[in-house]
């Protein structure tokens, strides 16, 4: 195998992964060709906030890089990076910006796909997955949801789960793959990984927080832009307020949720007033008295005019959100970033 992957080194760095014709290999070539990150076009102009986070994961993952490929002939090696913090404050746009900037190839490890699909193949595949990459150069190996390979209610004797931990444990101490490939492990619940390994320096271990004030407004501005809305600067200030305690992906969600009320109107009006914008003739939904009786579906969408967002759909979309915001995860991950 050894010999194969050597002849075939200049497709694994093209994320063209071979197919060996076992049923494991079968699952690393799914994996790798199927992943959402091998080619995102995510910036970190694109990430709201975080600048210290974004500042350590350039340090100790990009700048070694670029000082190794430099004339300064500088050989440092990436550190792997532990990245954890609550469910959707935006650990993936992280990992999705950082493979962008490096336009490395992508090992992507699924803990929960591992744990519960592939079960008995799981070692096998993994150990396979590594092998691929330390043939490549600069690659990474994503670890998401590290914390499933750590069960709440363990078992007794040797474990599947056991045996993954092992050998990224065994990957983890392995110096001589770090000019091959970092690894980069994800997690919502840094508690549940009792990993001894974690506490070694050579992981940079890195806690994303919740969104503060500055970045919440710099998210509501920065996905408002381009939509029409009668908000003033204090209805935004107060937005931001409300929203103490919402991870990123609970911001978002608001302002699209937010975005549908005018839609929403529009398919209960029972009446429409024609209107010029822009040398166009537009249908806008009215009361009874301003226009004449007709549906939603009888106007073309192109014809249709939305009113503009109000303070009020913020309200209502609020509300109807389900907030991923889980104050005990908030709390055990800012207990963890206190004790390393």
């Amino acid at each position: 195998m050894q010999e194969f992957f050597k002849a075939k080194k200049k497709e694994i760095e093209e994320q063209d992964l071979p197919y060996l014709g076992s049923y494991q290999n079968r699952i690393v070539y799914d994996i790798v060709k199927g992943m959402t990150l091998a080619k995102p076009n995510t910036t970190w102009n694109d990430i709201c906030g975080m600048d210290k986070e974004k500042y350590l994961i350039q340090q100790d993952a990009i700048m070694p890089i670029i000082l190794s490929e430099s004339k300064m002939e500088v050989s440092i090696n990436s550190k792997d990076l532990f990245i954890f913090g609550p469910s959707g404050v935006g650990k993936t746009l992280l990992v999705q910006a950082l493979v962008a900037q490096l336009k490395s190839p992508v090992f992507l490890i699924e803990a929960k796909d591992f744990v519960d699909t592939y079960k008995k193949q799981s070692v096998t595949v993994i150990k396979r997955i590594f092998t691929a990459a330390s043939f490549c150069h600069r690659a990474i190996v994503l670890i998401n949801d590290w914390d499933c390979f750590y069960p709440q209610a363990p078992r007794q004797g040797p474990t599947i789960e056991n045996e993954i931990r092992a050998e990224i444990s065994r990957q983890l101490i392995n110096e001589d793959r770090k000019t091959s490939f970092f690894i980069v492990g994800v997690t919502s619940r840094p508690d549940d990984c009792k990993f001894s390994i974690l506490n070694s320096r050579a992981l940079t271990k890195i806690y994303i927080p919740p969104p503060n004030l500055e970045t919440r407004q710099a998210l509501l501005n920065k996905y408002l832009k381009g939509v029409s809305h009668n908000l003033t600067y204090a209805d935004i200030k107060e937005l931001v307020l409300r929203m103490d305690g919402f991870v990123s992906s609970d911001i978002i969600a608001t302002i699209n949720h937010a975005c549908y009320e005018p839609m929403r109107e529009a398919q209960k009006a029972t009446h429409f007033r024609l209107i010029n914008e822009k040398k166009q003739q537009k249908y806008e939904a009215c009361n009874e008295s301003q226009g004449e009786e007709m549906s939603f579906l009888d106007i073309p969408r192109e014809n249709l005019k939305l009113r503009s967002l109000k303070f009020e759909d913020f309200e209502v979309a609020m509300k109807k959100v389900n907030i991923k915001g889980n104050a005990q995860e908030i709390y055990d991950c800012e207990e963890y970033s206190k004790r390393v």
